[in-house]
């Protein structure tokens, strides 16, 4: 299987900014956290999607490699964005600013967490089916072989 059908180019050029901007998502959340002006209910919902990332109760089990880790992905980064969304706009544009990211990078990683979970959801569904013809292939093949040695 090629490395392209896994992930296509600009998806890998994607997900590679992505991770690279994991340190500005990291100072963007404790600048939230730490700011006295942001309001209760923005930090709860950024404390939310922080308790479900550490939580071992998740949709998708971190047990499951690549997809257990994508659904906490999504999840920190809706909560990042609601935790934004819900402040007064320009105290999230100047938290945003100094952590050198804007709305359209936070938008696009979630676009992109999206888009590799269901790649990765078809890439299971197509495999499943796979291995499923195959194996009514090879009972058929052993039935045959069977039947043919019992005669």
């Amino acid at each position: 299987m090629s490395e392209e059908y896994l992930l296509p180019a600009s998806d890998r050029e994607r997900f590679t900014k992505l991770v690279k901007r994991l340190p500005n998502y990291m100072a963007l959340s404790k600048q939230i956290l730490v700011d006295p002006d942001v309001p209760v209910a923005s930090k709860a919902l950024l404390g939310a999607g922080g308790v479900y990332a550490v939580s071992p109760i998740d949709l998708i089990p971190g047990i499951i490699p690549v997809a257990g880790q994508l659904d906490d992905a999504w999840v920190l980064l809706m909560s990042i964005r609601q935790s934004l969304r819900s402040m007064p706009t320009a105290l999230a544009e100047s938290h945003l600013e100094r952590a050198g990211m804007t709305w359209q990078e936070i938008d696009n990683d979630i676009a992109l967490v999206i888009s590799l979970a269901k790649r990765i959801g078809r890439l299971v569904i197509t495999t499943g089916v796979q291995i499923g013809r195959a194996g009514k292939a090879t009972y058929a093949f052993a039935r045959d072989r069977i039947r043919g040695f019992t005669r």
